[in-house]
């Protein structure tokens, strides 16, 4: 046996291990081993990384103060040409909307169209060849499942919170205005966060963040952040860019309200005697509405002996009507009930 032959092939055997052994320990010194993170992290920081260049931080301006945002908010690009989703409330009195990508560059941006109803706008800039959020299907939601929030919370911009998806299909009245169907999530949200994106592990938009609900009174909440279905987004935005409305609401006669429906559990938080309507949100002033005696927080709940269950049916029954036809109107207010005559004027007037 040739004891110098073996004595070297052991040496190299060795060798060679103690090469791959130390490229191993230093690719993980390094930070590019292949276990550097859990597989579920990995997928987070996938995610963030696919969506976050899509995502862009809003400034409106607007009266007085011209130097001094009036709101801070959130955006998501989903189209390369420049258009961008955010919620509607965050572009309330504003004259000029100010967008800044993830990239630093700012731009005015244009109001395509709103959708109060939904609290969803649709905003265009002056660029192209834009990195774009895709949108996932809604419907196919799992409670537990990982929900990220990306946005602009206090201005502290491209901000990333995780959590999951603690509920689905859920009502909730805030500030006045009501919310359906929402996504609820335990994923941190704040003041600046509206109108940005809440995203899956996949990288794909499941949401649109709206608002937190903070409870009331000594009843403190945590953790209870909510998002518009990126379903309902797609619907809403389609619309918007191809009517520059949402066709359902659109009517050749006006009535002059905003309103929201009345359901058992919204009946039961504001203590009203009734349980099923249409409650008025607000009075446009001068409006037809105005004229007849119509007032915030009225209860609509018939129309010429018609009940009306919802603002489907309301605005199904005066989109039916002409100009300066006299319609009668039932109320609730205050706990007590009273019929309005309302003149309805033509929509442009």
């Amino acid at each position: 046996m040739n004891f110098k032959k073996v004595f070297l092939k052991t040496l190299y055997l060795l060798s060679f291990c103690l090469v791959i052994t130390a490229a191993f320990l230093l690719g993980n010194v390094n930070g590019k081993g292949q276990d550097r993170f859990p597989s579920y992290e990995e997928s987070v920081i996938e995610a963030v990384k696919q969506v976050k260049p899509a995502v862009v931080g809003i400034k409106t301006y607007g009266g007085y103060y011209t130097h001094y945002p009036l709101e801070i908010g959130s955006g998501v690009i989903f189209r390369s040409d420049g258009y961008i989703l955010t919620n509607a409330h965050v572009l309330l009195r504003a004259n000029k909307i100010m967008v800044t990508l993830a990239s630093g560059k700012t731009y005015t941006a244009a109001l395509v169209a709103p959708a109060q109803q939904y609290d969803l706008a649709v905003l265009k800039i002056p660029a192209s060849h834009l990195p774009y959020a895709r949108f996932g299907n809604s419907s196919d939601l799992e409670l537990g499942q990982t929900a990220i929030a990306i946005g602009n919370p206090l201005n502290f911009g491209w901000t990333v919170t995780v959590g999951v998806v603690s509920a689905l299909n859920r009502d909730v009245l805030a500030g006045h205005k009501p919310y359906r169907h929402l996504i609820q999530t335990d994923a941190a949200i704040n003041p600046g966060n509206s109108g940005g994106p809440l995203i899956n592990t996949l990288g794909n938009v499941i949401g649109i963040n709206t608002l937190v609900w903070e409870g009331r009174g000594s009843m403190k909440a945590q953790g209870l952040g909510f998002a518009i279905p990126s379903n309902t987004v797609i619907k809403v935005a389609d619309e918007l860019l191809h009517e520059g409305y949402l066709p359902q609401f659109k009517s050749k006669v006006r009535l002059g309200i905003s309103a929201y429906d009345l359901t058992p559990g919204l009946a039961m938080q504001e203590n009203l005697r009734v349980v099923k309507g249409v409650v008025v949100e607000t009075v446009e002033p001068g409006s037809p509405a105005q004229k007849g005696g119509i007032l915030p927080g009225d209860v609509i709940t018939k129309i010429d002996g018609h009940r009306i269950l919802g603002v489907h049916e309301l605005i199904s029954y005066i989109k039916r009507e002409k100009p300066d036809t006299i319609i009668l109107i039932v109320v609730w207010r205050n706990g007590i009930k009273r019929t309005l005559r309302v003149k309805l004027e033509p929509s442009g007037q």
